[in-house]
């Protein structure tokens, strides 16, 4: 019993980062636990510590992820958008505040390419940065667990070739603002844009799916650029309508 508590712990450390576990796990009595090994009861106990543990982890899911293809790529290669945000820092883990969109192709079963252009304010990392996790050094490609680290609590399309390529237009235009080329390497992160440029990036790339319900909302005056952008993602996940729908 200790032990998959043990187990689930380790779990739910590595997905929601040190010292952000739910706090109805902190409220676990230890003693407790001790006391149920030689009662009859272990067995319900065990099964409701599992369903607090499933809902801990359940809330640090990724967000919706909207295929708006008519039909699959006839290269059979799976092309995404991906559009993150976080506002404020986790030193823990060593993650800045950032923002940025993500092109990412999935060009086998366990293999991922990914390209990420956004903005980080201060000290630019040698690191492709996720909301929990930052991957240095950038390897020649993705695993699927690294993958899926980098789209946690991301807003992900799934689009059709000629969508992501004319995205993609959009972002190294938007480098060449400030001199910048996109590396050759097939997974890379420039996040050299000011936060500003940043949103207008996003923006300009949402308006492509417009009739999808894919719309960057209202900003308020004076609310920040990344706090715009992470209210901007968690809506839109909400709203979007797939090709499927």
């Amino acid at each position: 019993m200790l032990f998959l508590l043990r187990i689930m712990y380790i779990m739910l450390s590595e997905s929601t980062g040190p010292g952000r576990i739910d706090l109805r796990l902190r409220q676990i009595d230890l003693s407790r636990m001790h006391a149920l090994r030689n009662r009859k009861s272990v067995l319900p106990a065990t099964c409701s510590l599992i369903l607090v543990l499933l809902g801990s982890v359940a809330s640090a899911a990724p967000l919706k992820e909207a295929d708006l293809r008519k039909a699959a790529d006839s290269d059979g290669v799976v092309r995404s958008l991906t559009f993150c945000a976080r506002p404020s820092p986790d030193s823990g883990l060593s993650i800045p505040p950032y923002a940025a969109v993500g092109w990412g192709q999935r060009i086998a079963s366990s293999k991922y390419l990914y390209q990420a252009i956004g903005a980080v304010p201060g000290i630019q990392p040698k690191a492709l940065l996720g909301f929990s996790r930052a991957i240095t050094p950038i390897p020649a490609d993705l695993s699927q667990d690294e993958y899926a680290a980098i789209m946690d609590r991301c807003f992900t399309l799934i689009v059709s070739k000629a969508d992501f390529q004319r995205a993609l237009r959009l972002g190294n235009a938007a480098l060449a603002q400030i001199a910048v080329t996109m590396s050759t390497q097939p997974v890379s992160a420039a996040y050299g844009l000011t936060p500003e440029q940043c949103v207008k990036l996003v923006v300009d790339i949402m308006k492509m799916f417009d009739a999808r319900s894919v719309r960057p909302p209202p900003r308020g005056g004076s609310e920040p650029p990344l706090a715009y952008l992470r209210r901007t993602i968690e809506q839109n996940s909400n709203t979007v309508h797939t090709s499927q729908q």
